[in-house]
């Protein structure tokens, strides 16, 4: 298992270098946030990452997802990587509240509980600027 090596929070903010967090908003708000495996650039396509992401309607400021938002299909877990041998995720359970700071980013508080069918179990905890 693969994980960020980061920081508790820097000031109020998780830091982690091998980290994205970036949103798009064409159509609904589409959050991404990627952790990056090894040692390789994080602008090379073939380096594996590991990441969720969040889909919000359009045209909101704030939002705040629980459990039930969590588990369907608004929030997904991936992993891009084809010899990590890596355990695929599903979203749990958790919370994750984004508030629009700017047109170009948005502030996200998240916890959110991922389980394998073979019983596997990680959290993701990160409070961080998405940036477009």
């Amino acid at each position: 298992m693969a994980s960020c090596k980061k920081s508790e929070l820097d000031g109020e903010y998780t830091h982690c270098e091998r980290c994205t967090y970036t949103f798009t908003d064409a159509g609904p708000l589409i959050f991404e946030y990627k952790h990056y495996f090894f040692e390789g650039p994080i602008s090379n396509p073939a380096t594996p990452y590991r990441g969720i992401s969040v889909e919000v309607p359009a045209g909101v400021d704030v939002f705040s997802y629980g459990d039930k938002e969590i588990v369907s299909d608004k929030v997904n877990s991936f992993v891009m990587c084809v010899n990590c041998m890596a355990v695929a995720f599903e979203p749990l359970g958790g919370t994750i509240k984004g508030m629009k700071i700017n047109d170009r980013n948005w502030l996200l508080d998240a916890k959110v509980y991922l389980g394998s069918q073979t019983d596997v179990r990680d959290t993701l905890v990160f409070k961080q600027f998405f940036t477009k």
